[in-house]
């Protein structure tokens, strides 16, 4: 919001699909909207989730790695199995099953 000079939601008809100018750095889209405030607010979710990932991957990732490399043997053979078996999947499937699992969720509700 403090970089955003305009509400990403807002509808103005008499300034729809107008080029970049002063006023709108990046233009307007078909209802008027602020593209550059858009891309602005679609970018707090972006990094959001990037964000969210990464912590995801580093808190699961990292103790893994350190009983693995700690017990060895047996223990590396049946974690490197189930990363096998993970990684055998095309990651698209197994986005949309994790998603679908997850069921709906309203960003709407976020602001």
């Amino acid at each position: 919001p403090l970089l955003s000079p305009y509400d990403p939601l807002a509808i103005d008809f008499s300034v729809k699909l107008n080029p970049p100018s002063a006023q709108h750095f990046l233009g307007t889209d078909n209802y008027g909207r602020d593209l550059m405030s858009r891309i602005f607010n679609g970018a707090q979710y972006t990094l959001l989730a990037a964000f969210i990932s990464v912590l995801i991957g580093l808190t699961l990732g990292a103790p893994l790695g350190v009983i693995s490399g700690f017990f060895g043997k047996t223990t590396d053979l049946i974690l490197m199995r189930i990363m096998d078996i993970l990684l055998a999947f095309p990651p698209l499937i197994l986005a949309m099953a994790i998603v679908s699992g997850m069921g709906a969720i309203d960003l709407r509700s976020w602001y």
